[in-house]
Parts: structure tokens; C-alpha cells; sequence
């Protein structure tokens, strides 16, 4: 987008509540099949999904379609995995599926840790709340992240 777009982007947004960024999205939403741009609308599909979706012609959202209908949704990953495959022209339904299932297989295994309240009342008065018990944890994780010399991303 050129900087005049954006800077009218930005005072569309600034008359809406929204940033320019947000305007943005929701113009490039426009490039979505009516079936796609229906299910952002009922928030089954989500806002960024949406417009990662943009990136594919009318003939690779319809497959898209297809497999948001049969799986119940689509990842980011999933996304990127078909971003990343050459010849997007040439995608057929079967080679769109397997990307999809190849890019959920390969998708690394989210590590939950949790703490019992039971556990954690040993250390904090009764009347603290779990937000605040929250941000104390991080604050000292931070200071101990820093202590040890620990580069970590994000």
C-alpha cells in the first residue's frame, strides 16, 4: 500500500475507532469469496486468517472453503505451509488437503505448565487475585531470566 492509502487508511480508521492497520485488513477482506468473507463476518473464521486467505486466487479459496467445512477450521500454519508451496496457480483440491494435513502433523506440540492454587497459596496471601499472583510470577521469572544471562525470542 502506497503512503497516501495508508494515511487515509489512518484517518478512516482515527473517524472509526480503529487504527489504520485495521482498515486495512478489512478492505483486503473484500478479495474473499462471499462464503469465506460470510464465516469472518460470524467469527468462524478469524480476521487474520481471513486475510492470509486474500493471497489465494477465487479456485484455492474454494478449496479452502472445503476444508474449513469438513475440519471445522484452519491454522496460521496451515496457511504459511500453502503460502510457502511454488506454482500457487497450479494447486488442486487433493494437493491443497495434503498440505493442510502435512502442516497439522508437523505442527510442534504446545507445552502447558499450571499451577495448583493449592501449591501456589504456600506462597501468597489468601486475598491476592490470580491476575496478580500472575504478573508477581512473571516479574520474578523476568528478574531471574536476566540474573542467569538467558536470551530467549519474544
Amino acid at each position: 500500500m502506497n503512503p497516501v492509502e495508508r494515511k487515509t487508511a489512518t484517518i478512516v480508521g482515527e473517524g472509526s475507532g480503529l487504527t489504520g492497520r485495521s482498515v486495512q485488513r478489512y478492505i483486503k477482506l473484500t478479495e474473499l469469496i462471499p462464503e469465506l468473507l460470510e464465516m469472518v463476518d460470524n467469527k468462524k473464521l478469524s480476521l487474520v486468517n481471513g486475510v492470509d486467505i486474500t493471497s489465494f486466487d477465487k479456485e484455492v479459496q474454494e478449496y479452502l472453503l472445503t476444508y474449513i467445512k469438513e475440519k471445522g477450521g484452519i491454522s496460521p500454519a496451515q496457511l504459511s505451509a500453502l503460502k510457502s508451496q511454488p506454482n500457487l496457480e497450479n494447486l488442486t483440491p487433493y494437493t491443497v488437503m495434503t498440505i493442510m494435513k502435512e502442516a497439522m502433523a508437523n505442527k510442534p506440540k504446545s507445552k502447558k505448565i499450571s499451577f495448583t492454587e493449592k501449591k501456589l497459596n504456600q506462597f501468597f496471601p489468601a486475598e491476592y487475585s490470580a491476575s496478580k499472583r500472575e504478573k508477581i510470577i512473571i516479574e520474578l521469572l523476568t528478574k531471574w531470566k536476566e540474573e542467569q544471562g538467558i536470551k530467549t525470542e519474544g
